[in-house]
Formats: C-alpha cells, structure tokens, sequence
C-alpha cells in the first residue's frame, strides 16, 4: 500500500490496526520504489514550476551567451 497507492506508512499503520504508529509498516512494508520516487519528485517540481509561471524568471548574466544549460539531476 506504502509504494502501490502512494499511502504515507502513517495511513496504512492505521488501517491496518497497528498500534505502535508506522514503525512496522515504516520497516516491513514502507520500501519505495526508487524510479516512483524519482517521479513524484520530478512531477513534484514540474507541477510547482507550473503554478510559478507568474513569477520571475531567472535571467543569465549579460554576456554570458555562450553558457552552457545545466543538467538536470533526474
């Protein structure tokens, strides 16, 4: 439930009736999925990049024509 539905180990502690908070689920079953991960926070940040549109862009300095963009992490 942790990876699948994208529950925080919190909920499903919960609703499986665990009484000691998330920390079984958190060791047993709260393994992510590290390309699912990735993508959350890629869309994450594009979704945030999106909501942004009315605010300033970053402006290179003058002169500077010839750098070179930045890669990305993800």
């Amino acid at each position: 439930m942790v990876d699948e539905l994208e529950m925080s180990s919190e909920d499903v502690a919960i609703a499986l009736g665990h009484q000691d908070g998330e920390n079984l689920v958190r060791r047993l079953y709260g393994h992510r999925d590290k390309g699912r991960a990735l993508d959350r926070i890629v869309n994450a940040y594009a979704t945030r990049a999106g909501a942004d549109q009315s605010e300033p862009q970053r402006q290179e300095p003058h002169g500077s024509s010839t750098a070179q963009p930045q890669q990305s992490l993800f």
